[in-house]
Parts: structure tokens; C-alpha cells; sequence
């Protein structure tokens, strides 16, 4: 994740934590739960939006 930056760091931390909760990755943006992008936003340091 070093070499990733921005959206492409929140983005592929986003999918990693859901394939690692649910063992599958996300159908569409709408199956992540919130809470879950704003943890995951707040790990990467970047803005939820």
C-alpha cells in the first residue's frame, strides 16, 4: 500500500477490509456499510468523501 496514494489507497483498503470480513469482494458500493468507510478512511488518513 506504500507505492498507493489518495482514492487508489482508500479504495484498495476498502476492498481488502471487506474480502477480509465477508470472504468476497463487494458487488457495488452501495454493500459497504458506512462506519466501515469512515474506519477504513480514517486508517489511511484520507477525507470519507
Amino acid at each position: 500500500m506504500r507505492n498507493k496514494s489518495g482514492a487508489n489507497r482508500f479504495g484498495f483498503a476498502l476492498l481488502l477490509k471487506f474480502f477480509e470480513v465477508e470472504a468476497r469482494f463487494p458487488e457495488n458500493t452501495e454493500g459497504i456499510p458506512a462506519p466501515a468507510v469512515a474506519y477504513v478512511a480514517q486508517q489511511v488518513k484520507v477525507p470519507v468523501e
